[in-house]
């Protein structure tokens, strides 16, 4: 067992790890940080046979260790400190809870075939979180960390309209496929030549390319 220690502010919070912790905004997250620097999804802390360590599930502003982005899988040694956006992290198999700490239950939450924002999440062998859109066919997808097919026999992601969804398609307006908001008929989109999920232009520039894990175009304008 380990110490997460965490740092927000001026709010303070240590918790044991116990498995995998999930990093973003969304409520499924273990670590919930609520900004907009940070990502859905935007990092998780997992162990292997080497150690701890810190990978980023494509966020678009990053995550960092010891100042430096993580690019794969970044090992982490007794002291790094991992930042998501105003977020400040550290692991200790040695350290105990600061007394002036909020408890935190770092127990992982179940994530594989939870349904949100109008997607489902799945989870690679390799312990990636994939967020998959409705309908996106899996047949062609794979794991942009480890390259295993996304979802083995699984084929193609089938999930009801969300009741905000339907209100935008009742209004004959399309949802973004980053923002989960609507597209207004004015407002500048960029449809994604490899699985055609529609975005508004800034959050395909914002996110450097696809949404969609698996897809092609992910990550597609780095540099």
């Amino acid at each position: 067992m380990a110490t997460l220690l965490m740092e927000l502010g001026s709010h303070r919070r240590a918790g044991q790890l116990s498995g995998r912790v999930l990093i973003g905004s969304l409520p499924i997250n273990t670590i919930r940080v609520e900004d907009s620097v940070v990502s859905k999804v935007h990092a998780w802390i997992g162990k292997d046979r080497d150690g701890f360590y810190v990978a980023d599930a494509g966020s678009r502003t990053g995550t960092f260790v010891n100042g430096q982005r993580v690019s794969s899988r970044q090992p982490l040694r007794d002291g790094d400190e991992i930042r998501v956006g105003p977020l400040r992290l550290w692991i200790s198999p040695n350290l105990s809870a600061p007394p002036d700490a909020e408890p935190i239950d770092l127990t992982p939450k179940p994530l594989k075939g939870a349904q949100v924002q109008g997607g489902v999440f799945h989870e690679c062998r390799c312990g990636a979180p994939i967020w998959v859109p409705a309908g996106f066919d899996l047949r062609s997808g794979q794991c942009r960390f480890c390259g295993r097919p996304i979802a083995g026999s699984e084929l193609t992601v089938a999930v009801e309209e969300t009741s905000r969804g339907a209100a935008f398609a009742d209004a004959g307006l399309c949802i973004c496929s980053i923002c989960q908001s609507p597209i207004e008929r004015a407002e500048a989109t960029h449809g994604c030549p490899a699985c055609g999920l529609l975005f508004h232009e800034e959050c395909w520039k914002e996110n450097r390319g696809c949404a969609a894990y698996g897809c092609a175009q992910v990550g597609v304008t780095d540099g």
